[in-house]
């Protein structure tokens, strides 16, 4: 497992997000990102022009660890985000490869129909919100799909055991560095002032990093969007408990699903539980084909049990060690968690949005609508009624991410 995941590029990966983070701060309130994107534009260009491979690690380590790519924006001459500063700086690194090498993309056969059916989902959304919305709205809504443009590299370039043995372990820098983001926003929340911590949301929101909630006495819901692949590398240690053959190699698969199952405590999201209990059983049905024995079960069994008590030890820690401003018990948390399974306000909005969303769809159900099409439904988010007193809210980012897809880019989306 170590050699695996946590080898040297691990290392250099985890390192590399640490010192980001904490540049990110002083670039923040001295309001030099834009410095900071030339430097991180030169690095990228360089690295894509000698070897793609090493650039695309980059760019994958970045998606992975930060939910909007906003650690570092500038908005002088034109609004730039990290993760936008990268996309263009690699495509022109990589051109330069091309032209270095005498060489064009060869995407393979296999992965051009890999990505075919949204290729094309995404070229119709976008031809039909250009005719039937504002080409503005669009644009802003589809936008984020030009990173398919990332397929010509991937589908390009040779993927040996090193370079993919590089991207597992990047992987897992990304993972865990979502697990200590996690658990580093907790600690702070429940033992600084309220003054650090306006500081602190401020900061946090600015660059679209975390969403911070006070849910109970005590009691903080920190919910990071990258916090997707932590729970997807959940699911890649579950067949690897079954491997195990010593003592080290459990204990430490046993810490690391604990980060896991720490965050999945702390994020509260009803979709990514959802997500991954249903992903869990479809894959604890594959591992039952495969003929393990009762005592291989049985190790797996008690690796989860002893995950989740240890994640909950854990986050009872990080909030109450050494002294925290915040009384938390078993009695708090087990309340949150029965809050979150039972319907709130972010439950019977989205019912509510339900209806329209289908009506919308039944307008043009087999090409869609475009990007840039819209909603209007009635909300109980506190948020929106401070707004419009009446609910009535109108918007192109949905709730019901599938049927948005089937509202926009139609049947093939």
């Amino acid at each position: 497992m170590k050699e695996q995941f946590f080898g040297k590029p691990f290392l250099s990966s985890l390192g590399i997000l640490l010192g980001s983070f904490l540049l990110a701060i002083p670039a923040y309130y001295l309001h030099v990102g834009w410095l900071v994107l030339v430097g991180v534009a030169g690095v990228f260009i360089f690295l894509a022009a000698r070897n793609p491979v090493i650039a695309l690690g980059g760019v994958f380590l970045e998606l992975i660890s930060h939910p909007h790519g906003y650690l570092f924006f500038t908005d002088v001459p034109m609004h730039l985000s990290l993760r936008m500063t990268i996309f263009l700086s690699f495509f022109l690194g990589y051109v330069i490869y091309l032209i270095q090498t005498k060489t064009f993309p060869n995407c393979s056969k296999f992965c051009i129909m890999v990505f075919l059916p949204l290729i094309l989902a995404v070229g119709i959304g976008s031809v039909r919100g250009f005719f039937l919305q504002e080409w503005t709205t669009a644009f802003q809504d589809g936008n984020a799909y030009l990173y398919l443009f990332y397929a010509i590299p991937i589908c390009s370039l040779i993927w040996n055991q090193s370079a993919r043995h590089f991207f597992l372990q990047a992987f897992a820098a990304g993972v865990v560095w979502n697990i200590l983001l996690s658990l580093g926003i907790l600690y702070v929340f429940s033992h600084f002032s309220e003054s650090f911590l306006f500081e602190a949301y401020r900061f946090l929101r600015d660059i679209r990093l975390a969403e911070i909630t006070q849910l109970d006495s005590g009691v903080y819901r920190v919910f990071i969007q990258s916090q997707f692949f932590t729970f997807v590398f959940g699911l890649l240690l579950i067949p690897l408990s079954f491997q195990l053959k010593n003592k080290v190699g459990t204990v430490r698969c046993i810490v690391v699903f604990a980060g896991v199952v720490s965050v999945m405590l702390l994020s509260l999201s009803r979709s990514f539980w959802m997500g991954w209990l249903v992903a869990f059983s479809i894959l604890v049905v594959l591992l039952l084909r495969t003929g393990y024995s009762f005592r291989d079960w049985s190790r797996f069994i008690a690796v989860g049990f002893s995950a989740l008590v240890l994640s909950v030890v854990i986050i009872l820690c990080v909030s109450l060690v050494p002294f925290s401003k915040q009384p938390l018990g078993g009695d708090e948390l087990t309340r949150t968690l029965k809050t979150r399974t039972q319907t709130d306000v972010a439950v019977s909005s989205r019912w509510m949005l339900l209806d329209p969303m289908m009506k919308k769809i039944q307008e043009h159900p087999i090409l869609g609508n475009g990007f840039g099409s819209s909603v209007t439904f009635i909300s109980d988010d506190p948020r929106v009624r401070e707004l419009h007193p009446d609910g009535q809210w109108t918007t192109y980012s949905m709730e019901w991410g599938w049927l948005e897809l089937w509202l926009k880019m139609g049947i093939l989306g």
